[in-house]
């Protein structure tokens, strides 16, 4: 809802020209996820995101669709708040607004914000099957889901990911 804020570090001109405040609102109230039969946690496919997967995918799959990024893109992390006793719920003490909540990875056009593809992490066997450092594992699924990687793009990133050799 803080797309349509007044305030000019919170507003994106981008959803108050899709739709209004009010059609959003609408939008929002009648939304629900389905739930799919759900594995036992123990078991080595678990998804945590069973109830959102099938939203997230199409969702993820809108946005590669819809929307062409300029050339410089970026890497962000953020932290939905939740406060729970889950398995992929993180702590992480630099981030003053959360410090607890569903970690998340977007790819996002730097020019606009538009965000270009959403991970959430999962568990620590988030990526796992890979050899490659955690950082290093999620530039290129972030890359590589956009059809990104090796295409020119200038990448921006935070400290957390330049540690990468």
């Amino acid at each position: 809802h803080l797309y349509w804020s007044s305030f000019p570090n919170l507003a994106n001109s981008f959803y108050k020209n899709l739709m209004s405040f009010s059609r959003f609102q609408l939008i929002m109230s009648q939304f629900q996820v389905s739930f799919h039969t759900a594995l036992p946690q123990d078991h080595p496919d678990y998804d945590p995101w069973v109830k959102v997967r099938e939203f997230i995918d199409s969702m993820n799959d809108a946005f590669k669709r819809y929307f062409v990024p300029s050339q410089e893109i970026s890497i962000n992390e953020s932290m939905v708040g939740k406060e729970n006793h889950r398995v992929f719920i993180k702590y992480m003490r630099k981030k003053c607004h959360s410090q607890f909540g569903i970690k998340k990875f977007e790819l996002c056009d730097s020019a606009s914000g538009y965000v270009l593809h959403s991970a959430l992490y999962s568990s620590p066997n988030f990526l796992a099957g890979r050899d490659d450092l955690f950082a290093q594992k999620v530039v290129t699924e972030l890359m590589q889901s956009c059809g990104l990687l090796n295409k020119g793009y200038h990448l921006f990133t935070d400290n957390y990911y330049t540690k990468i050799p």
